[in-house]
């Protein structure tokens, strides 16, 4: 008889056998075992090894029964062997015996064991890439197979086969999934984890081999980014050696168990993002030794337990974790160094024991729905170096115990960014939590109150603050310490007043402040280091006085441009600011930005000076010496102030040393003549917008050498004499050329059917005669012609039908319309009194409203004259199809760009679960703000009589509005709102919390709601000055007043830009009319029913368009598409300021002589063009105010209500413009 696995077995002090654990199963041939064999086996006395203190020495085989005889022993009744003790020199020798006779044969026996495993490790899964090809049974050296690592006795200690995360999409599930290279998918992720991509090219596929458990000494199982599926084999949660467990980025499904039966000795459990589900089992806080855990990027759902603050490093983003985070996470936290818990659905407060890890060194909590104030416990952190509470719902003051934080270098207290560019490819459709609204990761919800403290702007070591759009206000930050480490600044879109500190001219390492739209005042620090920013933004303020030159201050070196080239491995392990500083440089990287007009997305310098009042003559660019390079491309953006004097000035004169150069000063004062030699001055200008100033005199015939000339706008001046031809002979690179609104005579030049990358050409309002050239059918990317408004003759070429957008209107043009397949309105071509009649036929879909769409007269005959039969409103200017409104939003796209340059900084947030904001029950009043008496449902009910009509103050296309006093002292205004408008009690709730977060000092303040089954209504502050119709109507009866009709006109213009870029997300009016604005007793105008067209929808409006809006009010491409923008707001505010000006409605009956459907805006067009803008105003407008300011706010009003959306302003360029023009007070 042969015996298997036998112990040698050793007494200790006590002369008691111990006992470890039994691996291998005793087996028997043949004869049967003695008694005693059996008591041994049972008692647990045998060991299948010899363990590290030599208390138990394995034997694999014994030639007979007779030889164990020797070892016989007695066995007590208590199971455990009490015996003689052997003299030393017997135990000793007996082990020399077993160990020379017997661990030979151990030996070999183990490794064909352990080869086996392997080799059926591989048989098991698919290997496509030949990552096993060095797995073969000839090669007896197994630890040399490729991932396989071996201890001195070769045992398998390590297998460690990392993929590359690829299987080339033969699986549908394995696209959205996370791969080693993936570093720019997930930016943010993975602090004290990230690991180099070493892998082969090729995955494992197929199940996670259960054989794997047959490696009973194995330590690490490192499997990461194959695609590996199917659940983990339950051994392998019993392994009791394993320190290391690592799939990151596989295919793996099924739950965590709730009950781990080993991994008593694990470390690292890194399970990220695979697909595994259910809760975090609490059993995981009995792995004593574990230190880090990664499920990141799962289905996970259930809470955050609190164990995981004992932890090293904790990565949980990306699942569906919900409810508060537990008070208790920071009760024993000394060792937590990285926390990330973003992209949940995690709500609540931020637990104040997380001020006691004082170990921490990043803390994530982004894009989540946490609520209330950030700890001020968090000054405790002396350790921390990365904050992001950014896409929350946080609010309150900023705590200045943040100031104690002294390692600090990264704050992000908001972000309009999106961290994940696709979060629906980073999930997978498949993974999309129920009820989640995934578009609403690009929001932020993060309003603060008050500003920030100076604690915060002196740390030390602090390289980035990012708070934008955050609702910060009062007194810009004067101290800012030392700041030698501060790189980037963004407090841009806020509310901070004052002046811009000089102490912000001690950061010389800045390279990006962005302070844009704010309230700032004064003139800017002549110490900035501006020369070396690459992102200088003040834009959209009240600066004054004169851009300073900078460079003579400048005497330190510059740091590098901002330009991202790549995220590094190791900073997420050592340097997580670093990853933090290369992630906003990707996003605020202006290079990008320039390539639809030309640019190469190389290094680029951004400078914006835009939208301020800042004077003067234009200086030389304020770049170092540094900067200019031929690899450097230069932004300048002067649009929008006063500036004065000849273009260019001294601009250009570091042209020649740019790469490229980027130019918008347009809405100024600039004057005098373009200069001849302008080529010579800027041959690398790329984009030059010069519109709207006053610039006379001829277009110089050198424009034409411009060869790298990407955008050319000179519309709205006094240019006048013939277009050179000269123009259309170099500039190969044009795709965007206006002329537009000058006083151009002569020919079209032939030369321009050379321009053939050119795809917007609008030569508009000028004194143009002649045919159209012919040659433009040879221009195939142009979609946009607009030759409106000139002295054009002959025929309209007949292969103009491809043609987009295409409008020849009021010219002296004869023959016959082109065929257009519906391509061309009829508006198009109106006004050619020897045009043959159009017969174009529209492809917009007949509204099913009953009231009526708006009416398309498209076989009208226009041939006969534009007064005595001119086209109506609602057929020509507004028959825009899905396919023009496609072409103009393109040419937008391509023309906002041009002219508000580069937009930085407008990205975003978080996913909804279901709405927290719902009411508990049917009669409960949810108040956004406390009035200081109790609103509810009943004395609501009692103040307005039960919504009796003696209380009623306004009736619209949402509901009624009544007055109802609450008390003595309190009283409200009740807009009760029809029921069963809104798309679902669940989107009301999350919608209307939207609106009640808006604070605007011109908006009607959203104090409360009610919402249930069977009533709806919105609580609103009272204002007693009724609204602008009836101030309007009334007027006759007070004198006018300019400085009140302009304070209204700029109360209102505030309000909709504060609506369209400060608030996230944004929102569009879709309905700005004169009765949406309301009056106080001083005249001080605030915006109503804002957000209510969304909120509500629009199938039921009151307008009898089919969209939201009111008939003279709708922009024309709304109302033919419903495709709504901010643009059809500033349409709608156009039509409003026009009716401010004058003593006419937008549909004034007095319009009917001139023909059907002509409106206030062909009325105000008319008269600017004939001359006589003075008929234009209201009675003693024109005697009571400034004439030159009165015709540019006509002008501006003019502006907002053309057709093309490109050439409408935004709202806050209107802003910027009324402040301009304001009148002195008295």
């Amino acid at each position: 008889m042969r015996l298997l696995s036998l112990v040698y077995l050793a007494s200790d002090e006590l002369g008691k056998i111990p006992y470890t654990s039994i691996k291998d199963t005793l087996q028997v041939k043949g004869e049967e075992v003695e008694l005693w064999i059996v008591k041994a086996i049972n008692a647990k006395l045998i060991d299948c090894k010899m363990d590290k203190m030599n208390q138990v020495v394995i034997v694999r085989q014994v030639a007979s029964v007779e030889t164990l005889r020797c070892s016989e022993r007695k066995f007590g009744s208590d199971g455990v062997v009490s015996r003689r003790k052997m003299p030393p020199i017997m135990v000793f020798s007996f082990w020399l015996l077993c160990i020379t006779t017997c661990l030979p044969w151990r030996i070999t026996a183990l490794a064909d064991s352990e080869k086996s495993v392997l080799l059926r490790f591989k048989e098991t899964v698919s290997d496509p890439g030949s990552i096993l090809a060095s797995w073969v049974n000839e090669s007896d050296d197994y630890c040399s197979w490729f991932g396989v690592s071996c201890d001195s006795t070769s045992r398998v200690m390590a297998l460690n086969i990392s993929g590359s995360g690829s299987d080339k999409g033969s699986s549908k599930i394995s696209q959205n999934r996370f791969t080693c290279a993936d570093i720019g998918k997930f930016p943010l992720y993975g602090f004290g984890i990230r690991r180099v991509c070493a892998g082969k090219l090729g995955t494992l596929v197929g199940n996670l081999p259960s054989v794997i458990v047959g490696l009973t000494e194995l330590r690490i199982l490192s499997l990461p980014f194959n695609s590996f599926s199917g659940e983990i084999p339950v051994g392998i949660w019993g392994m009791e050696k394993l320190e290391v467990l690592d799939l990151e980025g596989n295919l793996m499904t099924g739950s965590l168990p709730v009950q781990f039966t080993g991994l008593r000795n694990l470390r690292v459990m890194n399970l990220g993002f695979n697909r595994f589900s259910g809760e975090i089992p609490s059993s995981l806080q009995n792995l004593s030794k574990l230190e880090i855990l990664n499920l990141g990027g799962n289905k996970l759902n259930g809470t955050v337990p609190g164990f995981v603050g004992r932890l090293r490093v904790v990565h949980l983003l990306l699942n569906w974790l919900e409810g508060s985070l537990p008070k208790d996470i920071g009760d024993n936290c000394g060792k937590l160094e990285h926390l990330d818990l973003s992209g949940n659905f995690l709500s609540g407060r931020i637990p104040e024991s997380l001020g006691n890890c004082r170990g921490l060194k990043s803390l994530l909590l982004y894009t989540n729905t946490l609520e209330e104030t950030i700890p001020s416990e968090f000054g405790n952190l002396g350790k921390l170096e990365v904050l992001d509470v950014s896409k929350n719902t946080l609010s309150g003051p900023l705590p200045s115990e943040l100031g104690n934080c002294s390692s600090l270098s990264v704050l992000v207290l908001s972000n309009l960014y999106n961290v994940y560019e696709d979060i629906s490819s980073v999930r997978g459709e498949s993974d999309q939590p129920p009820d989640a609204d995934l578009t609403s990761m690009t929001e932020d919800f993060n309003f603060y109150q008050g500003g920030i403290p100076e604690e915060i702007t002196r740390l030390p070591k602090l390289k980035i603050l990012w708070v934008p759009r955050a609702t910060l206000e009062g007194r810009f930050p004067g101290d800012w310490g030392s700041c030698q480490s501060l790189e980037m600044v963004n407090l841009g879109q806020n509310f901070f007043k004052g002046e811009i500190p000089v102490g912000l001219s001690k950061c010389k390492n800045l390279r990006l402040l962005d302070l844009s739209s704010n309230m700032l005042t004064g003139e800017l620090p002549k110490d900035m280091s501006v020369p070396c920013m690459s992102v200088f933004d003040v834009g959209g303020n009240s600066l004054s006085g004169l851009i300073p030159e900078f460079l003579s201050n400048t005497t330190t070196s510059c740091p590098p441009v901002v330009y991202f080239d790549g995220f590094t491995i190791e900073s997420y392990n050592t340097d997580p600011s670093s990853v933090y500083l290369s992630f906003f440089t990707e996003k605020a990287q202006v290079g990008s930005s320039l390539t639809a007009v030309g640019g190469d997305g190389g290094s680029a310098v951004f400078h914006n000076f835009a939208d301020n009042n800042f004077t003067g003559t234009l200086k030389s660019v304020p770049l170092a010496q540094e900067r200019l390079g031929k690899s450097i491309s230069y932004i300048f953006s002067g649009g929008g102030n006063q500036l004065f004097g000849q273009f260019p000035g001294n601009l250009f004169d570091s042209c020649d040393k740019l790469k490229s150069v980027y130019v918008n000063v347009s809405f100024n004062k600039l004057s005098g003549r373009i200069p001849e030699g302008l080529s010579n001055m800027c041959n690398s200008l790329k984009f030059l917008d010069a519109s709207l100033n006053q610039m006379f005199g001829t277009i110089p015939s050198s424009l034409g050498d411009l060869s790298s000339l990407v955008a050319l706008n000179l519309s709205w001046n006094q240019l006048q004499g013939h277009i050179p031809a000269s123009l259309g002979k170099k500039m190969n690179a044009l795709t965007f050329l206006s002329f537009a609104n000058n006083n151009l005579t002569g020919q079209i030049p032939e030369s321009f059917g050379q321009l053939h990358s050119l795809q917007v050409l609008d030569l508009s309002s000028n004194y143009l005669s002649g045919g159209i050239p012919h040659d433009f059918v040879n221009l195939k990317n142009l979609t946009v012609l607009l030759l409106n408004n000139n002295n054009l003759s002959g025929q309209i070429p007949s292969s103009f039908s491809t043609f987009a957008v295409f409008n020849v209107s009021s010219n002296n043009l004869s023959g016959p319309v082109p065929p257009t397949n519906g391509l061309t309105k009829c508006s198009s071509v109106v006004g050619n009194m020897y045009l043959q009649p159009c017969r174009v036929f529209s492809l917009t879909t007949p509204s099913s409203d009953p009231r009526g769409p708006i009416a398309d007269s498209s076989t009208q005959d226009y041939a006969s004259s534009p007064i005595e039969n001119a086209p109506s409103q609602n057929s020509g200017r507004e028959g825009f199809n899905s396919l023009e409104i496609a072409s103009i939003a393109s040419a937008s796209a391509i023309v906002s760009v041009l002219i508000a340059l580069v937009i930085l900084f407008f990205y975003t947030r978080k996913w909804h679960p279901k709405s927290k904001v719902m009411a508990t029950t049917k009669r409960e009043v949810t108040m956004f703000m406390d009035m200081g008496v109790a609103i509810t449902f009943d004395n609501v009910v009692r103040a307005t009589g039960n919504f009796n009509a003696s209380n009623l103050i306004g009736n619209g296309g949402f509901g009624a509005t009544y007055k109802a006093e609450i008390s003595h002292e309190v009283i409200v205004a009740i807009k009760r709102l029809s029921i069963g408008r809104f798309q679902g009690v669940q989107q009301f709730h999350a919608e209307i919390k939207t609106l009640g977060r808006l604070r605007h000092p011109n908006l009607v303040t959203l104090i409360g709601y009610h919402a249930s089954e069977t009533e709806m209504f919105l609580v609103y502050n009272y204002l007693p000055g009724g609204n602008l119709e009836k101030f309007i109507q009334e007027r006759s009866t007070r004198a006018v007043d300019w400085r009140n009709l302009h304070k209204i006109a700029l109360d209102i213009a505030r309000a909709l830009a504060y609506l369209h870029d400060q608030c996230v997300p944004r929102v569009l009016h879709r309905d700005v009319k004169p009765s949406n604005i309301l009056l106080d007793n001083d005249h001080n105008a605030y915006l109503s029913d804002f957000g209510l067209a969304r909120l509500l929808g629009t199938s039921e409006t009151h307008a009898t368009t089919g969209v939201a809006g009111t008939f003279g009010y709708v922009a024309p491409e709304y109302a033919m598409t419903c495709r709504v923008s901010d643009k059809a707001d500033v349409y709608s505010y156009g039509v409003v300021l026009l009716e401010l000006l004058s003593d006419k409605k937008a549909l004034d009956p007095s319009f009917v002589s001139y023909g059907n459907g002509f409106n206030i805006v062909q009325w105000g067009c008319m008269l600017l063009k004939q001359g006589r803008a003075k008929e234009f105003f209201t009675a003693g407008l024109w005697d009571a105010g400034p004439h030159d300011d009165l015709v540019e706010v006509l002008h501006l009003a003019v502006i907002c209500t053309v057709d093309s959306l490109s050439t409408r302003p935004t709202m806050k360029q209107v802003v910027r413009r009324l402040k301009q023009l304001q009148p002195p007070s008295c």
